[in-house]
């Protein structure tokens, strides 16, 4: 199971911190988001070179939940944590947890929350 010490040892190893820009949508910023969080499930699951169907398959062992643009979180690791990739332009900024009630903390307990459980 992938955690997120295995991603910042790869995030070390790879020493390429060059986003990829993706095809699809005319929001400039919005594919911007799009290539960080690619880049960060890369950092996951260890990716970096390996073909889209090497890469779709390894995802499909290591991920529980790809994402949508529609549903935080971004991903989710089989048995593991969830994760919301943000992107942060200034090192002074706060980051948004969300944009309604809690704004500051996101607890599992809250009403406002889902849990699905998944089988493997």
């Amino acid at each position: 199971m992938r955690n997120i010490i295995d991603a910042a040892v790869t995030l070390v190893k790879q020493n390429n911190f060059n986003l990829t820009d993706l095809q699809g949508g005319n929001n400039r910023m919005n594919s911007r988001g799009d290539a960080l969080e690619f880049y960060v499930k890369n950092l996951f699951a260890d990716t970096f070179y390996c073909s889209e169907a090497e890469r779709l398959t390894v995802w499909s062992k290591i991920f529980s939940w790809l994402g949508n643009s529609a549903n935080p979180p971004d991903f989710m690791l089989r048995g593991g944590d969830a994760v919301e990739v943000k992107k942060i332009e200034s090192p002074d900024a706060t980051i948004a947890l969300n944009s309604s009630y809690p704004k500051h903390t996101l607890k599992s307990s809250s009403p406002l929350i889902i849990v699905q459980i998944l089988s493997e």
